[in-house]
């Protein structure tokens, strides 16, 4: 499949799959049997890169760059003819490759391919429909509107996604003339800087991280779209509600940073437990601001 490419008399319609080709196949795994659907250097078929990434020297003088595994594996030592002597880097990758396949060993069926995104291995318009979209669109911000939360929170994620908080930068472009320089750092104020690449916000990223083993977002988008598409959805709602809810109310540049870091611990051991209740969350609040008003 890999070694299919358009030419300059393909309808549209089968151009327009070979643009997506790429993408369809970083979303697949082989199951090799005889190796004769499978590209040698191009498919990944052993490891997670083609040996055409892995090997590239030697992908750059091999003669038959679309041989399958088949062919390849067919003598001993392999079937590969190439342009140069191979000397230096290219016989060490040499050496490096017959070592790798020593043990490999072929079979009598055919190759079989695994759809990455279905746990059945089959493959489904939807799961590819999802990861894309999951990709390319940032956030649905119709689920804002429907959490269970103040509505002020409501209208500062609104803003936030959309780009329009006002911190300096935003400021700025509303010709306000004040310094535009963060309040924690020498850093002009941006709503990247404020919330993922201040110093400040990063140590309480890792405090997440360290809690967790999530890694921290690297802005907004990924914050809200594809940082946790590999937890369960169940547990990805309620991870993502209370990180709202935490944004939502300790989000503005002028609060203090140990209210932001009580409230992060707080919302960190709600996640090592793996459940939580909004009434049991709202006595946490009463407590938590009780204890606050005391400081």
């Amino acid at each position: 499949m890999s070694q299919v490419s358009a030419k300059p008399t393909d309808s549209h319609f089968w151009k327009g799959l070979l643009n997506v080709k790429h993408t369809f196949l970083s979303y697949t795994s082989y199951n090799i049997k005889d190796g004769s659907q499978i590209s040698f250097w191009e498919d990944v078929w052993r490891g997670n890169r083609p040996f055409s990434e892995r090997f590239p020297n030697l992908y750059h003088v091999v003669y038959n760059k679309h041989d399958t595994v088949e062919q390849v594996m067919s003598t001993n030592p392999l079937n590969l003819s190439f342009r140069r002597t191979l000397v230096g880097v290219k016989l060490t990758e040499y050496i490096n490759l017959v070592a790798y396949l020593r043990d490999f060993n072929l079979a009598d069926e055919r190759d079989t391919i695994f759809w990455k995104l279905h746990n059945n291995g089959q493959f489904l318009v939807r799961s590819m429909y999802q990861k894309l979209i999951n990709q390319q669109v940032p956030f649905r911000h119709k689920y804002i509107w429907k959490l269970k939360i103040p509505l002020k929170i409501k209208i500062f994620l609104w803003y936030l996604l959309k780009g329009v908080l006002l911190t300096k930068d935003n400021l700025a472009k509303k010709n306000w003339d004040g310094s535009h320089k963060c309040y924690f750092c020498n850093c002009n104020e941006t709503i990247q800087h404020l919330f993922f690449d201040c110093h400040h916000a990063k140590i309480l990223w890792r405090v997440v991280a360290v809690a967790t083993g999530l890694p921290p977002p690297s802005s907004v988008a990924h914050m809200s779209s594809t940082w946790l598409l590999d937890i369960g959805a169940k547990q990805r709602k309620l991870i993502l509600v209370g990180l709202l809810l935490f944004v939502g109310q300790f989000g503005a540049a002028g609060m203090t940073f140990v209210l932001i870091m009580l409230d992060i611990l707080l919302f960190c051991m709600l996640y090592l437990e793996g459940h939580t209740s909004c009434g049991s969350r709202r006595s946490c609040n009463r407590q938590e601001h009780r204890s606050y008003s005391d400081l």
